[in-house]
């Protein structure tokens, strides 16, 4: 009876829809709230990615301030969205 909760739960998760978009499949999920996003729709940029170039946080010049980029070269989400999982399709 386990399996089959485990089944039906990963298959709740793949079968979501974003919250945007409503078309793609939901890819990331937002941990304080509700919302599902697919990888185009998920807001990106959040400055809890950013760090200095210098190492000084105390330097408030935009120059200074760089942020990490994933593997198609766009700007991470906040660390307030989470990935599913790929395997299985269930949050983290």
């Amino acid at each position: 009876m386990k399996i089959l909760k485990t089944i039906s739960d990963n298959l709740h998760w793949y079968l979501k829809l974003c919250s945007y978009c409503h078309i793609r499949r939901a890819v990331w999920y937002y941990v304080p709230g509700t919302a599902i996003a697919c990888d185009g729709c998920v807001p990106r940029g959040c400055t809890c990615h950013e760090y200095p170039l210098d190492g000084k946080y105390s330097n408030s010049d935009p120059a200074n301030w760089t942020q990490d980029l994933d593997e198609l070269g766009r700007k991470f989400p906040c660390v307030e969205w989470r990935k599913f999982y790929k395997k299985n399709s269930h949050p983290l």
